[in-house]
């Protein structure tokens, strides 16, 4: 059959003029340069367009009852949502109040794991205590927009980035953001932004400087670390990765380690700022890469963390998790897990300072 077919395509072709043969061929060139371009230059939105799985793998591995993870009613659990080659995070503290650290990234119409679905399965109350950014690449926010959409959210922490194009809003919000020096071009990233400035009765906070998450019961701490108003301008314009803050979340005396996609100046900037602690667990920056300063021996050794969730797609076109970093996690008896391996992970934390790891409804797993 596909031979039949192959030979009816060209029967067609010979037929077309010489005029419209050089268009067709033309068009073919363009459209191939135009894709090795994005490939290169914008990996990200080709990785969103065209994925690292077949569409069936991802099919097979949609969110599901089956697929959410039990969380512990007064324990502090730190769900990491299978999303594939981008981040999310879901927080329940004790008291009631959850939070949600960036978004994850679409695939057409699905993705590995959706995260509204997700949400709703594990607490659907329509309401979202905090919603934070990390900084404005599109497999950390691109299926937030519709996120805010079902749930009423309280408190945004967003990156000091301004967009070009504030589509028609009028919202005093979005002042806050007018003298950032970075400005966000994409159309996703706007729309999205918009939608946080115009979420009735919501406040809305920087990422800038050490800053605490306001409003958390007295016996948990979450501190975090980011550049400065003038570290901000001194950035490259591309420079999206480092607009990550570090984040320090203590309960009962269990840490765990958040770094969005932080490399070399977030990195060096927590480090020069931050007393040293001897952590539990580490989100891994930038899902694994070992590159611009990411993940560096200075930073692993000053948190040394006994535990350590890497969120990366299988078959990345990035190759994260990297070899170097791998070997130096090794190096410390840092025991991995891989959210491609595992599926999503849940790490629910008692009041005596326990941690139990759940994987996709596998049995809990102990931890110090």
């Amino acid at each position: 059959m596909a031979k039949k077919t192959t030979k009816s395509f060209w029967r067609i072709f010979k037929n077309f003029g010489t005029r419209s043969k050089i268009a067709i061929i033309i068009i073919a060139v363009i459209l191939v340069a135009a894709l090795v371009a994005l490939y290169f230059y914008k990996p990200d939105l080709f990785s969103a367009i065209f994925g690292n799985q077949s569409q069936g793998e991802l099919l097979g591995s949609l969110i599901s009852e089956e697929t959410v993870l039990t969380s512990i009613d007064g324990n502090l659990n730190v769900h990491f949502i299978n999303v594939g080659q981008g981040d999310a995070i879901y927080i329940e503290f004790p008291d009631g109040k959850d939070m949600l650290i960036d978004g994850g990234r679409q695939f057409g119409t699905s993705t590995v794991t959706d995260v509204l679905d997700y949400l709703k399965l594990v607490d659907d109350d329509r309401n979202l205590t905090y919603l934070m950014v990390t900084h404005p690449d599109y497999d950390h926010f691109s299926m937030l927009t519709k996120v805010i959409e079902y749930y009423d959210v309280d408190n945004f922490y967003l990156p000091y980035a301004d967009v070009d194009d504030w589509k028609g809003s009028t919202d005093p919000d979005k002042d806050k953001f007018a003298d950032a020096p970075a400005k966000i071009d994409t159309s996703s990233y706007c729309s999205f932004l918009k939608a946080a400035v115009e979420e009735p009765d919501a406040n809305i906070f920087l990422n800038l400087d050490i800053f605490e998450i306001e409003g958390l019961c007295d016996d948990i701490s979450f501190v975090f670390y980011a550049l400065s108003e003038e570290e901000y301008a001194e950035l490259p314009k591309s420079e999206r990765n480092d607009m990550s803050p570090v984040g320090i979340l203590e309960y009962k005396g269990y840490q765990i380690v958040f770094t969005g996609d932080a490399a070399e100046d977030a990195t060096q900037n927590y480090l020069d700022d931050s007393p040293t602690v001897d952590c539990d667990l580490l989100k891994v920056a930038h899902h694994g890469s070992s590159k611009d300063g990411s993940n560096s021996a200075e930073f692993l050794n000053d948190v040394s963390c006994e535990y350590a969730v890497i969120s990366c797609g299988k078959d990345n076109t990035y190759n994260h998790p990297h070899t170097e970093l791998m070997d130096r996690l090794n190096a410390m008896d840092t025991t991995v897990y891989l959210t491609y391996e595992t599926g999503s992970i849940v790490v629910s934390i008692d009041a005596s300072g326990t941690a139990a790891f759940s994987f996709n409804n596998l049995a809990l797993r102990e931890a110090a």
